[in-house]
């Protein structure tokens, strides 16, 4: 079967939850079918990156995504009109010629847009059967859902509406539609309670990836595995620099943070405990070299790959109950979940001080992530449905 893939993300190197979703569907089709790719890139990609892919795609084409940018004309033309304005914003006429130029030259059985970036280009491709992968509807019912009046809750409760009714007419252009989790499937049929091909296909790791990693843990080390360029991580880390992480210190004063990924140019001082390692190229022995992971999320949407990269690998979490939704786990068995600050660090607390409790979340924690989130069993499921949707 042949399959043309749209992706909003350049899937190598697979740097972030998304890239490393996309490369391993890549993968699981890859090795049934004939996969064509186009992505956008954030900047152009280099030999190796196009190497890395040439294995699993017959064809790749790579076009500049464009940025939203909120006090463009276009963006402010877009609070008349019932697109989301970050969809029009972000529009490309290249892209959506590319597709038109791929779908005339080779004979698709499936079109499978990844997330509703390139789904919203659904036009170009029509009336192909197609699958609109990965639908993410929790970060945006999340921020209508703040508390306290404010101009800012009025324009996520309006782009939340739009979005609604935007997703609502997408829809029914796809066969189906994948989700991360049970949560989001909830949201999705308040969204269109009649659209019922939805299948949830979790997140997940390749477990044999990870069996190898092996460093020396640092016994007073947490961990927050995570990019600050992303709003919902930044404000998490916000969070607990400021709620948590002193009363940790307070109890135990050599305890020390790290941070991965890429932080904005400017941040505000940081004490001497805390380390930003910069964007590193595998984050795996920087998880399996600490005591605890910390997910301190309030905001966002989806399942955090964070989560279960860190239980792959031994490391047990500290999540709220955003950081940890949509894991099907047990609490206090394969993870810890507390929502406000002294919660928060009392339970990092008892992992830094209780090593046997510390030994069964970390054992029981990888269990979980073998049972139900190896991409050996996920994918099975994914590529079941592509089936079914080109039939």
């Amino acid at each position: 079967m042949r399959i043309l893939f749209l992706s909003g993300w350049f899937p190598y190197p697979p740097d972030n939850g998304s890239k490393i979703r996309i490369l391993n569907l890549l993968r699981g089709l890859s090795g049934r079918h004939r996969v064509s790719l186009i992505s956008f890139y954030d900047s152009p990609p280099g030999e190796r990156q196009m190497e890395a892919l040439r294995s699993l795609c017959q064809d790749i084409h790579g076009l500049p995504s464009r940025s939203f940018s909120p006090c463009r004309p276009r963006a402010l033309l877009g609070f008349f009109s019932p697109t989301p304005r970050s969809l029009l914003d972000t529009h490309s006429p290249p892209m959506a010629q590319a597709i038109r130029e791929q779908v005339r030259k080779h004979n698709y059985d499936l079109v499978i847009a990844s997330q509703i970036t390139t789904a919203a280009y659904w036009k170009a491709f029509a009336p192909l059967p197609a699958i609109f992968e990965e639908l993410e509807l929790g970060a945006l019912a999340t921020g209508a859902g703040l508390r306290a009046w404010s101009p800012r809750r009025l324009r996520r409760m309006l782009t939340w509406l739009k979005v609604r009714r935007y997703v609502a007419h997408l829809l029914p252009h796809f066969r189906a539609c994948t989700v991360v989790s049970t949560k989001e499937k909830e949201l999705l049929h308040q969204v269109a309670p009649h659209y019922r091909n939805v299948a949830v296909i979790p997140n997940g790791v390749d477990l044999s990836s990870y069996g190898g990693i092996v460093v020396e843990r640092q016994r007073k080390r947490l961990i927050f595995p995570g990019s600050l360029t992303y709003p919902a991580n930044d404000d998490a880390v916000r969070f607990f620099l400021k709620e948590v992480f002193p009363r940790i210190l307070q109890e135990e004063p050599e305890t020390s943070l790290v941070i991965t990924g890429r932080f904005p140019r400017q941040l505000s001082p940081l004490p001497p405990s805390v380390h930003l390692t910069g964007w590193v190229e595998d984050v795996r022995p920087w998880i399996a070299g600490s005591w605890v992971t910390i997910v301190p999320l309030r905001q966002g949407g989806g399942t955090r790959l964070k989560v279960l990269e860190s239980l792959a690998l031994g490391t047990p979490v500290v999540a709220t109950s955003k950081g940890a939704e949509g894991i099907e786990g047990e609490a206090g068995r394969h993870f810890l979940l507390a929502d406000d600050p002294p919660s928060l660090a009392a339970a990092v607390l008892r992992l830094l001080r209780d090593e046997a409790f510390w030994q069964s979340l970390s054992e029981q924690g990888r269990q979980l992530v073998g049972e139900k989130y190896d991409w050996g069993s996920v994918l099975p499921r994914f590529l079941d449905l592509v089936e079914e949707c080109a039939r």
